[in-house]
């Protein structure tokens, strides 16, 4: 008999394991555009200069642990966040390079977890060596009620950014030397899990009549053997 408790409490863990079970998200750009404004430079200030052009379509996606929840409003997700690459032309911002900071994430959602508006600010370090010092140049990236991206701005002050990240430059006023363009807002698409939808889980008064089930059918089939071996 104690037996048998024991290989249904196992069933029973197992069952509790399968419906707890959360798979991974990722969110990507579905609509996106040609940069419409841009502004070059002109006296390279040091760094890798580049202009962008009018050809260029920024993209990217992250990967969350778990799909989003519902109604978020202006949320920070940072901490739900397990990988990211973003391209804005010229640079990549992906979390797999040390010089690069997520340094603000935060999205709203709809009723079925869709993310309805984002603010995304991404930073590369583009010279210097950690810890960066004030005049290192950086690339910026924001995907918010625009999308923008910076190229070899001269930072001005290093502090830690709003997700916590340290060695960030927190002040890049000065554009001498620096790019910009600019381009219409993308919306966003979950492309794994293909469609954003609730994870249904049993109410407890189900899951108790489930595994009171399966305690009874083992401890059944437990005494039947029993009363035959007799």
């Amino acid at each position: 008999m104690k037996s048998a408790l024991k290989k249904s409490a196992a069933a029973a863990a197992m069952f509790f394991a399968a419906i707890g079970t959360v798979h991974a998200a990722t969110y990507s750009a579905a609509t996106t555009g040609h940069y419409t404004t841009k502004n070059d430079f002109t006296v390279c200030n040091g760094g890798p200069c580049q202009n962008y052009t009018t050809a260029m379509i920024p993209s990217g996606s992250f990967t969350t642990a778990a799909p989003l929840a519902a109604n978020l409003s202006n949320a920070p997700i940072a901490a739900q966040i397990t990988s990211f690459s973003f391209n804005d032309g010229i640079n990549t911002y992906a979390n797999t390079n040390p010089n690069v900071r997520l340094f603000q994430a935060t999205v709203s959602t709809s009723a079925t977890g869709s993310i309805t508006s984002s603010n995304i600010f991404l930073e590369l370090w583009q010279t210097g060596t950690a810890p960066h010092a004030i005049g290192d140049k950086i690339g910026l990236m924001q995907i918010g009620a625009t999308v923008d991206a910076y190229n070899t701005l001269n930072c001005t002050s290093i502090g830690t950014g709003p997700t916590g990240a340290t060695d960030s430059c927190v002040a890049a006023p000065s554009f001498i030397g620096a790019s910009y363009a600019n381009a219409a807002p993308w919306s966003w698409a979950l492309i794994t899990p293909s469609t954003p939808t609730a994870t249904p889980v049993p109410s407890t008064s189900a899951l108790g009549l489930l595994v009171l089930s399966a305690l009874l059918g083992w401890a059944g089939l437990a005494i039947s053997r029993r009363n035959r071996n007799a």
